[in-house]
C-alpha cells in the first residue's frame, strides 16, 4: 500500500509540474494577446489547468495516508 501511495504522489507531483508550465505560458500569452478569440482560448486553458490542479490535489494526499 505504501508503494501505491508513493507512486500516486509522484504522478500527482509530475502532473502539477506540467500544469505549472502550461499555466505559466498561457498567462504570459494572455498578457500579450491583442486578439479576443485567442484570449478566450487562453482563458479556457487557464481555467482548465486550475481545475486540474484542484482535482489532482487529493491524489497527492494518498501518499500521506499510506502507513
Amino acid at each position: 500500500m505504501n508503494a501505491l501511495g508513493q507512486t500516486a504522489s509522484l504522478i500527482a507531483h509530475d502532473l502539477n509540474n506540467d500544469l505549472t508550465g502550461i499555466l505559466g505560458r498561457a498567462q504570459l500569452a494572455l498578457g500579450q494577446s491583442k486578439d479576443d478569440k485567442i484570449a478566450r482560448h487562453l482563458k479556457i486553458i487557464e481555467q482548465t489547468t486550475h481545475r486540474s490542479r484542484t482535482n489532482g490535489a487529493p491524489i497527492a494526499g494518498i501518499g500521506a495516508l499510506a502507513p
